[in-house]
């Protein structure tokens, strides 16, 4: 985390917007979301959202906070810090896993899923 937080630190004002819209546009896409339904369901105006989505607005804490709720995903991905929409972690040893899931590219993460669903059967039987 502390690495994310350093490279985070490191960015222009226009370089994390575009992080974040680019995030924003995701979670829309993940939902099919169009920009109305995505602000109503935030509790941001439309033209705040797009302005958000398009990256010429500075995400507020409590907007992300809002989003966060909205979808269950973790502030992490919206600020840019993991590539993938996650829940919050509930404690350090998920922040860790999330982390380690974070670095892994498509290939590493389609084996683990397939490992962890072959666990889940396991448990399961």
């Amino acid at each position: 985390m502390e690495d994310n937080r350093k490279k985070l630190a490191k960015l222009s004002r226009e370089e994390y917007r575009s992080i974040v819209a680019e995030r924003l546009r995701a979670i829309a896409e993940l939902y099919n979301l169009d920009t109305k339904t995505y602000a109503e369901r935030c509790g941001i105006s439309i033209r705040r959202m797009k302005n958000l989505m398009n990256g010429t607005a500075n995400l507020r804490i409590p907007e992300m906070l809002d989003i966060s709720n909205a979808f269950n995903v973790g502030i992490e991905f919206i600020m840019g810090c993991y590539p993938y929409p996650l829940p919050m972690p509930k404690d350090e040893t998920e922040a860790a896993v999330y982390e380690l899931v974070g670095k892994m590219d498509m290939d590493e993460l389609k084996e683990f899923k397939d490992r962890l669903g072959e666990k889940l059967k396991e448990t399961e039987s």
